[in-house]
């Protein structure tokens, strides 16, 4: 049997203090822009931007000295906070391309892809849709191939876009190299400027004979390194998590909600982009905003229906905060989305084509940013002392039911219909039910577990309908008027007639009488 090259990749998001900054402000595309690192006369700037780079700011500098070559060059602090998110999101975008995935350090996602050639095509289109992928999420990354974790580090450095490493061709490819692309320990750096090795290609030449004496055990590793040579492999995968998030720090404050609306809605779409990486859907929403000059002020919703457009989203979000706005001016925020349920839809060979559940989903989104979050669901009756109590349930997408045939008349199972059509007045029927047929002697169905005061239906005659019940479900007990002169007690009962639908029928406990209430449609 032929055994299968294990292959790695390295995604390699370089910068990622300004990448985090811009993800969070976009106005701040294209702009001077450099990350400091430190504070009073140990900041310095550590990252810069093309634009600020063309106006003479290096590395290195310090604050004052950037603003006196570019008085317009915007110098920030990325919060600790934004820069997790940020990574967290490069983590997220790995996941969707592998099962193993391991953390590289900050800006840096390893993977096994062991095999992905065949479901992409190729290592480098893999790499092309990566690249994509993160673009979209407002990231911009390399990716490296190669059969070794940090021969695949190596090549995220090279420069281009995608770099696939062929086993054999390691060596040729990164001899050009600056010799810390292969990551040496200060102690070995400073060795390698003593023995003037400046490139990978350089250490590569030298003979396998003393090395270990001159360079140690790390020494020889990475001689090796720079000979293409590299079993490292993915040890420690990471868990797939279901909480994603995006934070947004400004050094500014925001007065009015237009402004916090337009970032929240960036946001939302970065965490949409994630999760449909991913597989999965929207659930449970949390905002926290940061206040000036200090305090929080937290949000969280539930939206009765699971929503995928971001607009729709941010429209919910931007309704509740006009309810309940911040007490004081905003200057950040944490968006946290859950993962919810894919609501899923079993389409039939025959028969009328299943509903979109995206698009149900984003309708009753919409209607709970109408009626308010919690306002928008499925009632659900319960069985309490008023005759209509209902609750509110999420909404669900509930496949069509398939009947083979008679099944059991208490069905815990029956399918819940989408509205109920009264019929005004009540139509009034004899009801055959379990009960009365066993009194009579006859040989029909009895549930041992249901007390005999509790009669199930199982045929219907009226004048406008009359049949054999398949399924039924109930009963529940209602009484309404009970401090009046006409109090009303019995129960309802829900079932279905073959091939005229889903029934309520009022069973009044006090005349024992029979009523149809209605169709659920």
């Amino acid at each position: 049997m032929k055994r299968i090259q294990a292959f790695f990749a390295c995604i390699n998001a370089p910068a990622l203090p300004l990448q985090a900054l811009v993800r969070s402000e976009p106005g701040l595309a294209g702009c001077p822009l450099a990350s400091v690192h430190g504070t009073g006369t140990t900041a310095r700037v550590d990252f810069i931007s093309a634009a600020a780079r063309a106006r003479g700011i290096k590395v290195g500098m310090t604050p004052s000295q950037a603003r006196s070559l570019a008085p317009d060059v915007t110098l920030r602090r990325p919060s600790p906070e934004l820069m997790r998110v940020t990574h967290q999101a490069l983590l997220d975008l790995a996941a969707s391309f592998s099962h193993a995935v391991q953390d590289g350090g900050s800006g840096v996602a390893l993977l096994d892809v062991t095999g992905h050639q065949h479901i992409h095509g190729s290592y480098l289109l893999m790499g092309q849709a990566i690249v994509k992928a993160a673009a979209e999420n407002g990231l911009t990354v390399r990716t490296g191939f190669a059969a070794g974790v940090r021969l695949a580090r190596i090549a995220s450095r090279i420069g281009d876009p995608v770099v696939v490493l062929t086993p054999g061709t390691e060596a040729a490819a990164i001899a050009h190299l600056g010799i810390r692309v292969l990551e040496p320990s200060g102690e070995l750096a400073a060795r390698f400027i003593q023995l003037k090795l400046s490139r990978v290609g350089e250490l590569a030449a030298l003979p396998s004979t003393g090395i270990g004496s001159r360079l140690g055990a790390d020494g020889v590793t990475l001689h090796s390194l720079s000979r293409g040579m590299d079993d490292t492999v993915i040890e420690a995968p990471l868990v797939c998590q279901n909480r994603f998030q995006e934070c947004v720090s400004l050094d500014y404050t925001l007065d009015n909600l237009e402004p916090l609306v337009f970032l929240l809605s960036a946001a939302t779409d970065r965490i949409l982009r994630r999760l449909e990486l991913r597989g999965l859907c929207p659930g449970r929403i949390g905002l926290t905003l940061n206040l000036d000059p200090a305090g929080l002020h937290a949000i969280n919703l539930q939206p009765s229906g699971l929503v995928e457009n971001p607009s729709t989203i941010a429209t919910l979000l931007h309704r509740t905060l006009i309810r309940t706005p911040p007490p004081a001016p905003v200057c950040g925020f944490m968006l946290t989305i859950e993962s919810g349920t894919p609501a899923t839809a079993q389409c039939q060979l025959f028969g009328p084509p299943a509903p979109n559940p995206a698009r149900i989903r984003d309708l009753t989104g919409r209607l709970a940013v109408i009626v308010g979050d919690g306002n928008a669901g499925s009632p659900e009756i319960t069985e309490t002392r008023h005759q209509y109590s209902t609750v509110l349930r999420p909404f669900r997408l509930v496949p069509a039911a398939v009947t083979a045939g008679p099944t059991r008349h208490d069905c815990p199972d029956m399918p819940t219909p989408l509205a109920f059509r009264r019929f005004n007045p009540p139509v009034q029927a004899l009801v055959e039910s379990s009960v009365a047929e066993r009194r009579g002697g006859m040989d029909v169905f009895a549930d041992t577990q249901r007390p005999d005061d509790q009669a199930m239906p199982l045929r219907i005659h009226s004048d406008a309908l009359s049949g054999t019940v398949q399924r039924a479900a109930g009963p529940w007990y209602a009484d309404s008027g009970w401090w009046t002169d006409q109090p009303r007690a019995g129960a309802f009962y829900d079932v279905e007639i073959a091939g005229r639908g889903v029934f309520r029928l009022w069973h009044d406990l006090l005349s024992d009488q029979w009523t149809i209430e209605g169709i659920w449609d």
